[in-house]
């Protein structure tokens, strides 16, 4: 018969390993619990008042409710302690409180084998990825394993106790690994063999294209080819139109301008963003007025008058200031690096008549075929010069006593009379059936 003296120290052991304690006690004359399974390596604690102690007994004297200790088996003495996994082979073992075994005061402890898990089932995972990139791996989960040991290729991070793992690739590939584990031992590994192909592209160089546009114009923008990119994403300012997965985009504009951004796309991902600011070239559209005298507030732009009852350009009046002549509305067309605005019409009353024309000045007939009469010019010497719609000067006629003017010779279309004398000027429009 086994004897276990129990001391204090021993009582006092650790749990070993991943091992358990188990703990039975008692409530009057019964063990509770009365049947535990356990696994080899486990330890059972009884914790019983000092009228109970704890014998092995084999099966038989067990269902006899006898007290007759098995050889080699387990004791405890009243009061309880520990019984260690040396005390507690695989198998069946059974056991009573000697004083009370009469009463069925017994229990049970089946002990089953400690087995390590088994190898861990195929990794789950991408086997061909992009350097750098993201990834996840897992086996099936074991319940026979308390923890998982992961081994990563050179280069890459990521740590697990469990049946997965997120890494970050390196720049190369290699082998990942993983074992199950549990405190009766370790399997053997699984493997995944994964190949780094492929890495994010580079940012694209220098944006080329214009930086100063005219508002809601179409310009071309275009980046060099980087290498290994399957495709471009670009972005435009707000507002603006134009799509491209290409190199170059063709982008239209409208009164703001902003930032134009392009990435280079693979299926490793989206590099960072080449960017180009570009403005909108503005002009100052408005017009001040003193009596006659017309002045654009632009000061940088090109200029050129407009007679908006005419519609028709002034011709030779480029100046940043202009002296209606007559009472109509004017307009100012600006230019400025080829970017054309054109101001709102302005009224400009004229007080007052000088001696070319009186307000009741008429050409007629109008339309005219061959001919028109200017009637209603007060003054006896004037220039009559005739404009085509494109402000080119086509022909100059002398007054005459008649103020009668042929007009065979001009091609149908509208005209403009500008008529000329040292007192003045005034323009009117003429159409040539």
């Amino acid at each position: 018969m086994k004897n276990i003296l129990l001391f204090t120290a021993i009582i006092a052991l650790p749990t070993l390993g991943l091992s358990t304690v188990w703990t039975v006690v008692n409530s009057g004359t019964t063990f509770s619990p009365d049947a535990i399974t356990i696994t080899e390596g486990d330890s059972v604690q009884f914790n019983i008042t000092a009228s109970h102690n704890v014998v092995e007994v084999s099966q038989t004297t067990y269902n006899a409710n006898g007290n007759t200790p098995l050889a080699g088996g387990f004791q405890l003495p009243f009061g309880g302690g520990l019984l260690l996994p040396a005390d507690l082979p695989v198998g069946t073992h059974y056991y009573v409180c000697s004083p009370h075994a009469g009463f069925g005061m017994k229990g049970i402890i089946t002990v089953n084998p400690c087995t390590a898990p088994n190898q861990p089932s195929v990794i789950s995972g991408p086997t061909t990825i992009c350097e750098l990139s993201a990834n996840t791996y897992s086996v099936t989960s074991d319940p026979n394993a308390t923890s998982y040991a992961w081994s990563l290729p050179g280069g890459w991070t990521g740590s697990s106790t469990t049946n997965s793992i997120s890494t970050t690739a390196g720049t190369t590939g290699g082998v990942i690994s993983v074992t199950a584990s549990n405190s009766c031992g370790t399997s053997s590994a699984q493997t995944l063999t994964v190949a780094v192909n492929g890495t994010v592209p580079a940012t694209p160089g220098t944006i080329t294209g214009d930086t100063e546009v005219c508002k809601n114009s179409t310009n071309v923008y275009s980046i060099s080819a980087v290498s290994g990119a399957d495709s471009y994403s670009w972005s435009l300012p707000s507002g603006w139109t134009g799509s491209s997965t290409t190199t170059s985009i063709s982008a239209t504009s409208t009164t703001t301008g902003g930032t134009i951004s392009v990435s280079a796309v693979n299926t490793c991902g989206t590099s960072s963003p080449s960017t180009l600011n570009v403005n909108i070239t503005s002009h100052d559209l408005t017009v001040s007025v003193s009596d006659s005298i017309l002045t654009s507030n632009d000061t940088v732009s090109n200029y050129q008058w407009y007679d908006c009852n005419l519609q028709s350009i002034l011709v030779g009046e480029t100046d940043q200031s202009y002296t209606a002549a007559s009472t109509g509305a004017y307009a100012v067309i600006l230019d400025l690096n080829g970017c054309i605005d054109t101001s709102n019409c302005v009224q400009v009353t004229i007080v007052g008549l000088n001696n070319l024309v009186a307000e009741d000045l008429l050409l007629f007939p109008n339309p005219a075929s061959s001919s028109f009469v200017l009637k209603g010019v007060y003054t006896n010497t004037y220039m009559v010069s005739i404009y085509n719609a494109q402000g080119e000067l086509i022909k100059s006629i002398t007054s005459n006593e008649e103020h009668l003017y042929s007009i065979d010779d001009l091609l149908p279309g509208v005209y403009i009379l500008s008529i000329n004398s040292k007192e003045g000027k005034r323009n009117l429009r003429l159409i040539k059936n």
